[in-house]
């Protein structure tokens, strides 16, 4: 992440790809939310609101265990995403079966997804019937 006091310009951002890690919600026992967990969060708002140009999103949700689920289970996460108004998503990886529709509703836009890599062939005929 960049320094605070450096000037952005994320308004002209027209495709993002992240790759959100397994250990993204790992925390100290004594926290309540992970410091990681809070960067991605506060990364994600920041992007919602500023990043005005955003045409295009790719999201990896990684997973390593039960113990290391990513961010695959985290609600608040798929509701930053889905402050992206507009913007055409990917999703692929390891997470709950519902988001790709609920970012969908809620952005406006056609999500396609992946569970574990593998397109979905119904959602891609679906897409190419909209263009």
């Amino acid at each position: 992440m960049a320094a605070e006091n450096q000037p952005h310009n994320v308004k002209r951002l027209e495709y993002l790809r992240l790759v959100v890690p397994a250990d993204y919600g790992s925390r100290d026992i004594l926290e309540d939310m992970s410091q990681t967990k809070r960067l991605w969060l506060g990364l994600l708002e920041k992007l919602a609101n500023k990043a005005t140009g955003l045409r295009f999103m790719k999201v990896y949700f990684d997973h390593e265990s039960w113990f290391f689920p990513g961010a695959g289970k985290d609600v608040r996460f798929v509701e930053e995403l889905a402050r992206f108004r507009g913007v055409q998503m990917i999703m692929h990886g390891y997470f709950q079966r519902g988001w790709p529709e609920y970012v969908e509703n809620r952005t406006g836009k056609p999500v396609l997804y992946a569970y574990d890599d593998l397109i979905s062939q119904e959602k891609l005929r679906e897409l190419k019937r909209s263009y």
